[in-house]
């Protein structure tokens, strides 16, 4: 929407590629891009997360825009410890943590959790927000989204409640699971734990509206300028910003509550880092 701020775009699935081309379809005043491609630097490589094998660019949708900062912050620990300690074994204080999924599409936040100004009907209740797809629900069957009921509500907001302060970095948002509906424009507030209501602000403390989507099924994310303590979060709809009817479907971005699981040179993000690290040599060695 202007000339400066980076957007980030995810593909639904990664794709292997020996060329890239881009068509503009539309301009503002004349045709102009500057652009990174995202991806696994060098070659393809399936990485084994949480049971499950899926493809490092579906991995890294919660930290791709943070990578350069991880390793930045990797690299200054190294030396200022003076020690030989690798980028796998720092990990643990670094900012991965802060972007992991609290818990609306595994269900850990429960639906008691989640209430709303309205809702439509049954299947377009708050308990249909949730990111992804409904477990034991079958193969690609995602839920409806949470969609306001318009004609009693001028409200039009959803929020998640949580049983202990959660530190919140970000959001994910989808739309309807099945139709072309979804959110445009979203602003966000959190409850302090002394109770009290504020936006989420820019670096001027300016209060932020978020982009949504662009289509009902392409996960997009929105990073805070920095983290919130919050007993509780509400997604407010801007009005008349959506498309065909508000759809909502969205998952919470943190720091979780509780011990952190040990990270090891098997770990999906240790093995991203590592590769990182040894396409870099290899350029710099082709470049020498």
């Amino acid at each position: 929407m202007d000339s400066s701020t980076p957007r980030v775009q995810m593909l639904p699935q990664s794709i292997d590629a020996c060329e890239m081309r881009i068509y503009p379809q539309k301009w503002h005043k004349s045709i102009a891009l500057r652009f990174e491609l995202l991806g696994p630097p060098g070659q393809a490589f399936l990485l084994k997360h949480d049971g499950d094998v899926r493809d490092t660019v579906g991995l890294l949708t919660n930290i791709l825009p943070y990578s350069n900062m991880i390793r930045k912050k990797a690299r200054n620990k190294v030396q200022c410890s003076g020690d030989n300690q690798t980028a796998p074994g720092l990990l643990q204080d670094m900012a991965f943590w802060k972007y992991s999924k609290i818990g609306m599409e595994d269900w850990t936040i429960g639906d008691e959790c989640l209430r709303a100004s309205s809702y439509l009907n049954e299947d377009h209740a708050p308990s249909a927000a949730r990111l992804g797809i409904k477990p034991n629900y079958g193969p690609y069957k995602p839920l409806n989204g949470w969609c306001p009921n318009l004609v009693d509500d001028w409200g039009l907001w959803i929020k998640v409640m949580f049983k202990v302060p959660q530190k919140i970095t970000g959001i994910i948002t989808q739309g309807h699971g099945y139709e072309k509906m979804w959110i445009e424009e979203y602003s966000m507030l959190y409850q302090t734990p002394k109770g009290a209501w504020q936006h989420v602000t820019d670096s001027d403390g300016r209060r932020m509206v978020f982009r949504g989507n662009r289509d009902n099924h392409t996960p997009m994310e929105q990073f805070f300028p920095k983290e919130v303590q919050a007993v509780a979060i509400q997604i407010q709809l801007v009005k008349d910003k959506w498309h065909q009817y508000p759809a909502l479907r969205f998952e919470l971005l943190g720091e979780p509550v509780g011990p952190r699981p040990p990270i090891g040179e098997e770990h999906w993000l240790a093995r991203y880092l590592q590769a990182l690290e040894d396409y870099k040599a290899a350029e710099n060695a082709i470049c020498t």
